[in-house]
């Protein structure tokens, strides 16, 4: 089921738990947005100060934060910048971070975000092409676009 039809069944969802009845809201969502900012500004920042370079960088939203990628791909010359609830804007918005690890081959992947968001397949396309205009000038190797 698309993302944005399953908000739209979360908006009516009931959670009964000891005879108390609780609506999850869109104004939970959005409450919820708000604290996934916060925790976006957090590892913006971390990524910023930390400074590790590598040869593959691993970019995207929590499909890849969520992912022990050297483990999984038995490799150590690999960092990751996903970040949970991350958009194809909000990776626009830390290139600097992404492009400070000196990577050969950046792997990315995002878009799924925007559309939970309400963004247009045009804005996630023009987004999606910055991002790979913008790569195209600094890394050495290749750029994986994993995104449908």
């Amino acid at each position: 089921m698309p993302p944005y039809k399953k908000l739209h069944q979360l908006k009516r969802l009931f959670i009964f738990r000891e005879n108390e009845k609780v609506k999850y809201s869109l104004h939970s969502r959005v409450n919820e947005m708000n604290m996934c900012s916060a925790c976006y500004l957090e590892q913006k920042s971390l990524f910023e100060q930390h400074g590790k370079q590598s040869k593959i960088v691993m970019v995207g939203d929590s499909l890849t934060a969520r992912a022990q990628w050297q483990e999984v791909l038995d490799r150590h010359d690999i960092i990751n910048r996903g970040i949970c609830s991350d958009t194809t804007s909000g990776i626009l918005n830390r290139t600097d971070s992404i492009f400070n690890a000196k990577p050969q081959t950046i792997f990315y992947m995002a878009g799924i975000n925007d559309i939970y968001n309400g963004v247009t397949v045009e804005q996630i396309i023009n987004n999606i092409d910055e991002f790979i205009r913008i790569t195209k000038n600094i890394i050495s190797k290749s750029l994986f676009n994993q995104s449908c």
